[in-house]
């Protein structure tokens, strides 16, 4: 999979200032989201990869904005036989009424395989279930 192309494209989120914190609501654990979006895995194994400074102007060139932290971390999950099933990461866009978390599941071929709505506000959370 090509990773760095993945990760360019879901750190460019574009990020809205916070004008008034609410509470945080966790809507669905890592772990259950995790093993929903790659269903048939046997096997999860945690990577981290640091986006190096080429990736970070790229991403800072075509949408205007710059991640807090280059160090993403993201699940592969794999059948027994060391199939690939997939990867989710965890992806944060601030908004307005707080900070929305969602988890990205892209399969194999790179297409995204399911998004799922794990952390909102108590704000967001009536709209986002």
């Amino acid at each position: 999979m090509k990773v760095r192309s993945m990760l360019a494209a879901l750190l460019g989120l574009p990020l809205l200032a916070l004008a008034h914190p609410t509470p945080v609501v966790k809507l669905v654990e890592h772990a259950d989201a995790i093993r929903q979006s790659l269903k048939g895995a046997d096997r999860f194994f945690l990577h981290s990869v640091t986006i190096g400074k080429q990736d970070l102007a790229t991403i800072r060139r075509s949408v205007s904005f710059t991640p807090d932290d280059p160090d993403v971390q993201f699940y592969v999950g794999k059948q027994a036989d060391g199939t690939d099933v997939g990867v989710v990461l965890f992806a944060q866009a601030n908004t307005v009424h707080g900070p929305v978390e969602v988890a990205l599941a892209m399969t194999p071929d790179q297409k995204i395989g399911k998004v799922t709505v794990t952390r909102a506000t108590v704000e967001t959370k009536p709209w986002v279930q």
